[in-house]
């Protein structure tokens, strides 16, 4: 058994942490595999499109941009109309201040279903007379479909939040009447009740919606290189379903009981902690992974179960295999040592 193993966040955060904070990250099992390993890098960009890459997708649109939203709805359970434009315009607060203003959005906005329902509702309301319907995926991951040719984008959620905006490249807009409809909305969240009973109970309120993920409709893969997929994602669970691949939870003891030569795992329990520089819950996190997957994923190596894993993280690459007496023998090099950008 082969195994791609994709973690994103695992280093982007290392070096600052480091020095800031004079903190050694500690993970003994992934350490131990990692020595000796070779390490190179790879092409840096976002984990959930290089899986893309791996199950068929080939990276061209029309405009360079990369259509989660497609894929997404599908891990949804929605049926996408060839006619139509879907992207993602997921809830989002807009922290400001006098110099600048930051991006929260994902698990950090703490929103129930019912208030998705009520603000969705409202944005319906506002503009499905232009051929504009906003849909739930869950209660943090909603839609915008328009007519063909006309939804904003932006660059992925995942990649921006908790970031300054003065770093954040602005929004391709097909639409003239863009400008006009996003003072509308962000004018209606800011004023509606549900909003108001946010902050009274100390949540972010939902000031704005950010656009991402455009696509028509297309979601088709061919020709995936691996045989099953292991993570929690619902990119990751449309992604599988377009290439007629069954997504598997995050269960190790799942791993064995088939013997396919090629499996992905994606493991993305670390980058929304990192981008919110969450050291705390970024360790306890690290822990679980260790204690979760590479615990037991060093023992089906050194069984030869599994034959190798390649782990995959912001920009670089290492190949691990089973260690012959020699370097099981090896002093293990410390986990932030192993896992520096250089």
């Amino acid at each position: 058994m082969h195994i791609k193993l994709i973690v994103p966040g695992l280093l982007s955060p290392l070096h600052t942490w480091v020095r800031d904070y004079d903190w050694e990250p500690m993970a003994d099992t992934l350490a131990r595999m990692l020595t000796g390993m070779r390490k190179h890098r790879i092409e840096k960009e976002y984990a959930i499109q290089t899986v893309a890459r791996l199950l068929g997708w080939n990276g061209i649109s029309d405009d360079n941009s990369f259509p989660a939203a497609g894929w997404r709805a599908l891990g949804h359970g929605f049926n996408l109309p060839p006619d139509t434009d879907w992207i993602c315009a997921d809830p989002v607060h807009l922290r400001l201040d006098i110099n600048n203003a930051v991006l929260w959005g994902g698990d950090r906005m703490n929103i129930h279903m019912d208030e998705a329902r009520v603000l969705i509702d409202a944005l319906e309301s506002m503009f499905s007379d232009e051929g504009w319907h906003f849909h739930i995926g869950s209660t943090n991951e909603w839609y915008l479909q328009t007519p063909l040719g006309k939804a904003p984008d932006g660059p992925m959620l995942p990649e921006v939040i908790g970031k300054s905006f003065r770093g954040i490249p602005g929004k391709n807009i097909k639409d003239p009447k863009w400008a006009t409809r996003l003072t509308e909305i962000q004018m209606m969240l800011n004023e509606h009740p549900i909003n108001k009973n946010r902050e009274g109970q100390g949540e972010l309120a939902i000031n704005s919606l950010w656009y991402w993920g455009r696509s028509n409709g297309d979601v088709n893969l061919r020709n995936p290189s691996h045989a099953r997929i292991i993570g929690e994602n619902h990119i990751l669970n449309g992604l599988a379903k377009a290439a007629g691949i069954t997504c598997e939870p995050e269960d190790p003891d799942e791993l064995m009981k088939t013997s396919q030569d090629d499996v992905l795992i994606f493991l993305d329990d670390l980058s929304e902690l990192a981008a919110y520089d969450d050291l705390p819950a970024w360790e306890k996190a690290l822990t679980k992974m260790e204690t979760n997957w590479f615990s037991y994923l060093e023992k089906l190596l050194d069984s030869g179960e599994v034959a190798s894993i390649d782990l995959l993280s912001d920009g670089f690459q290492w190949h691990i295999s089973k260690k012959g007496i020699l370097r099981r023998l090896q002093t293990p090099k410390k986990l932030a040592q192993l896992l520096s950008n250089h």
